[in-house]
């Protein structure tokens, strides 16, 4: 704090050395608030392998507290995983791990496979084009996601869209729903015949990264809506309790289209078998299913034509709450069952 009574309030030379006092007090102001900003920046660098002691656990490398396991990053290894693996992580995961999250030698992270579950890792190489790292423990198994989500995960039927941020919305969003496998669908108002499949599992993993859930759908080579109806319910070879069910959400149906929420809660998630009996839905393209398409899906005995309400949906949003519909009944009767 300059006191400015000490000096006259004449004189070009008096003004001239408040100034200069001022600028002074000012930087040191400055200095003082950027140095405990560094500090605190370092701290939220602390490095995983100290929260063992911190929360009382077995020293250094103890596995850190339920609370501090969401605060790890999580990553994605496309091969099966056991406690004592290296894992070497790719280029675009070595970035993220050392100039996005600040990840140094001892510090852990997640990672899952798909297949067994979710493993404590410790860094012990870190570079942004090649990191490496010990897997230690399984802190969650695949079963634990069957258990909430059903071991038959629903498969989603979408015709690709020609908005990529939409497509990739819808993919995400989907992943996040906990959907099983997807298969772009070729109508006959399908705009884009072509998929980047590889791009469209990129979005998966990514999403599966985030909502932390065990498992990657499948995605599925694009083909026509024909075939698929032919061939869908092979597997089942006949039994009917096994008998796979395809919802196909038309976009505007008469009295007698059933709500999908109405026909989910009266048939297929009721009984004994439902966790058994696999479920598919259909989404059309803008502009919805053609006449003959609609006749088409009518015929089929492994077919259901419901509505999602009173409303036209985008594609995706279609998808959306065809899903969110399927989870919410799924959950409850999941929950009324144990």
């Amino acid at each position: 704090i300059v006191n400015r009574k000490a000096f006259p309030r004449s004189g070009p030379s008096a003004q001239a050395v408040c100034r200069m006092a001022t600028v002074i007090a000012t930087a040191l102001i400055l200095t003082t608030i950027r140095g405990v900003s560094s500090q605190v920046r370092r701290a939220g660098r602390v490095c995983y392998s100290c929260l063992g002691a911190v929360g009382g656990g077995g020293g250094p490398g103890a596995m850190p507290k339920g609370e501090k396991l969401h605060r790890m990053p999580r990553l994605y290894v496309d091969r099966a995983l056991k406690s004592g693996d290296i894992v070497n992580f790719d280029s675009v995961q070595s970035n993220y791990l050392s100039q996005v999250m600040r990840m140094k030698p001892d510090s852990l992270c997640r990672v899952f496979d798909g297949k067994t579950g979710e493993y404590l890792c410790r860094i012990q190489q870190v570079d942004r084009r090649s990191t490496v790292g010990g897997v230690l423990e399984k802190i969650r198994d695949l079963a634990e996601e069957e258990a909430s989500l059903g071991k038959n995960r629903p498969q989603l039927l979408f015709t690709p869209l020609k908005s990529k941020s939409r497509m990739q919305f819808l993919v995400e969003k989907a992943t996040e729903l906990g959907v099983g496998s997807m298969q772009p669908v070729i109508t006959k108002r399908t705009e884009v015949s072509k998929v980047n499949t590889q791009k469209l599992r990129a979005y998966c993993i990514e999403a599966s990264e985030q909502c932390e859930r065990l498992s990657v759908p499948e995605i599925h080579e694009i083909q026509t809506l024909d075939s698929i109806l032919e061939t869908w319910g092979e597997e089942a070879g006949g039994d009917a309790v096994l008998m796979p069910e395809l919802f196909c959400c038309i976009e505007r149906g008469d009295g007698d289209v059933p709500e999908l929420a109405q026909r989910l809660d009266d048939s297929v998630l009721a009984g004994p078998n439902a966790q058994l009996r696999k479920t598919g839905f259909l989404v059309g393209p803008e502009g919805g299913f053609d006449d003959f398409e609609q006749e088409a899906l009518q015929s089929y005995p492994c077919t259901v034509c419901v509505r999602l309400g009173p409303l036209i949906l985008r594609a995706e949003t279609a998808a959306i709450a065809a899903l969110s519909t399927y989870r919410m009944i799924l959950s409850s009767q999941i929950r009324s069952n144990k």
